[in-house]
């Protein structure tokens, strides 16, 4: 039997060519030293090789992966469906005809963002445009169509773009009013959500919610990628046990050294933070992106205190002037 001795130094291995290979250097072998003593564990205990096992399947995503996504994004879930409906109504195959049709439905479409324009979706936005080539008259904030005058009738389109739905929470609390607004000013509209990553879950809520005539994601996350359910891809059936105790300890003692705000977890039903969620919404997710951690994300991975060094940065929604600084 392999000794757990053997197996982290594996491990480290594995992650050090991550890191150069896919990761873009983001981390270190110092930086993994350091994260791996939030753990406190002893050498002694078989779990010591557990927060190694997870971050060495952790999907981060660099510059490169997220332009490639986007441009899966708009040719999968934009174009393809005008080529089929061009198809239907035509049943033409002329080259010239389908690039006319297209033009023509993109000059009636607009893109817009989640959120606060300071927030990672508007940054989506830009590499969007870029990756595709899209004139930026097309993209717009949402609430401009309910405000300006101009060729607002003649919007048949508007496609609301975002890297990760986790719990669909945000896209539809967020959107609600306003997509009512616009679709009582411009009749016929068609308004969809798309996104890079999505779990199934959060799909189900945005379908259900009735806001989105469309919703879809380039890379559906099932109940595998959550990292301590019964169907975890992280960990082997012969290793049920440690997950059900790493968890434990994540909820138990881990959380007590995390300074957790209400940007990055949920709230209990009388509005208290939840801190015994493993990332918001209990999502448990493995995945950060080169600009930003979600909040979906496990804990371990990026909460910051004078207790828990990060592997992973986030950068919280809470504005820096009402931020401790530690250097203080």
């Amino acid at each position: 039997m392999e000794s757990t001795e053997n197996k982290v130094e594996l491990l480290k291995e594995q992650i050090k060519n991550l890191s150069a290979w896919l990761w873009g250097y983001t981390i270190l072998d110092k930086d993994v030293e350091l994260w791996l003593s939030n753990f406190n564990i002893s050498e002694n205990q078989r779990e010591d090789y557990i927060p190694l096992l997870i971050l060495s399947q952790f999907m981060f995503y660099e510059q490169r992966e997220v332009r490639q996504a986007l441009k899966s994004l708009y040719k999968d879930h934009y174009i393809a469906p005008l080529v089929s409906k061009y198809r239907s109504i035509s049943n033409s195959y002329n080259l010239n005809e389908y690039e006319n049709f297209i033009n023509e439905k993109l000059r009636t479409t607009r893109f817009s963002n989640i959120g606060n324009p300071s927030e990672s979706s508007s940054m989506l936005l830009y590499y969007f445009r870029q990756r595709n080539n899209i004139d930026k008259e097309l993209f717009v904030d949402s609430c401009q169509l309910l405000t300006s005058a101009v060729d607002n009738e003649n919007v048949e389109y508007l496609i609301y773009l975002d890297d990760l739905s986790g719990s669909g929470s945000q896209a539809t609390g967020s959107l609600e009013t306003v997509i009512k607004d616009i679709r009582a000013k411009i009749k016929n509209i068609k308004i969809s959500y798309f996104t890079l990553f999505a779990t199934t879950k959060a799909l189900k809520t945005l379908i259900k919610s009735n806001l989105f005539d469309d919703v879809g994601t380039v890379f559906e996350l099932d109940e595998t990628y959550r990292i301590f359910s019964e169907e975890s891809r992280y960990f082997d059936k012969k290793e049920a046990a440690d997950k059900k105790k790493f968890e434990e300890i994540c909820k138990n003692e881990y959380k007590s050294k995390w300074e957790l705000g209400k940007e990055d977890i949920s709230r209990n039903k009388d509005k208290s933070l939840n801190k015994d969620e493993c990332g918001f919404g209990n999502t448990q997710l493995g995945l950060g992106f080169f600009y930003n951690v979600p909040n979906n994300t496990l804990p371990i991975f990026w909460a910051e205190s004078d207790n828990w060094e990060p592997i992973f940065k986030r950068y919280s929604k809470q504005y820096a002037i009402f931020k401790k600084d530690k250097n203080v």
